[in-house]
């Protein structure tokens, strides 16, 4: 396995929050749009498409050149606003990945997004295709009203899978007992390997 990290510099210098995110527009609520707009160094919402077209245009492009790597089993995974993000390469369709971890994805709601599901599920899946998502439980049942907020987006992207099935698609999903939005990680990380990359 070839793990690619993407990250870019000093993201949470003292006081900026970030300094950019690669969201959809329309992901997030209005509060948390506006304290991110708040930030001192913030240039700007609404990347992803951006970014999805450096990921499936420039990079996959260099590591398929430059390793010897399969072209099917090509994963996304991502973690809050990387799981957000995430979500939006399943529902753009992105032509180059067919796994798909979604931890605790920050959708704040992400109406745009979730409303957009449905017909990308119903295009079909010509091959394998596997999404895993996952959830802390005190992101749901705690006293933070952001993560009650993404809990309950979650929960939304959930039961639209599981009311939109597609032949060659797999979605399982997980709430990780007294985990938090950063406790859930490293259990979460370790099952979407096990969920995405092994053999049924």
């Amino acid at each position: 396995m070839i793990l690619v990290g993407i990250g870019y510099p000093d993201p949470y210098r003292a006081g900026t929050l970030r300094a950019r995110d690669l969201t959809p527009e329309g992901s997030l609520s209005d509060e948390f749009d506006q304290l991110l707009r708040s930030a001192p160094v913030f240039d700007g919402l609404g990347g992803a498409a951006e970014f999805l077209r450096f990921i499936e245009d420039e990079l996959h492009p260099r590591i398929v050149a430059d390793y010897r790597v399969e072209t099917e089993g090509v994963g996304f995974l991502g973690d809050s606003f990387g799981g957000l993000f995430t979500a939006y390469a399943f529902q753009q369709r992105s032509p180059i990945f067919d796994r798909y971890w979604m931890g605790s994805p920050g959708l704040l709601p992400a109406t745009e997004l979730l409303e957009g599901l449905p017909a990308a599920i119903a295009q079909g899946f010509e091959g394998d295709t596997r999404v895993f998502i996952t959830l802390g439980e005190l992101e749901e049942t705690g006293a933070v009203d952001i993560y009650n907020d993404l809990a309950v987006g979650t929960r939304r992207l959930i039961e639209i899978f599981e009311a939109n099935p597609a032949d060659n698609l797999t979605v399982t999903w997980k709430v990780y007992p007294d985990a938090t939005h950063i406790t859930t990680v490293p259990p979460a990380l370790t099952d979407a390997f096990a969920a995405l990359f092994m053999n049924r």
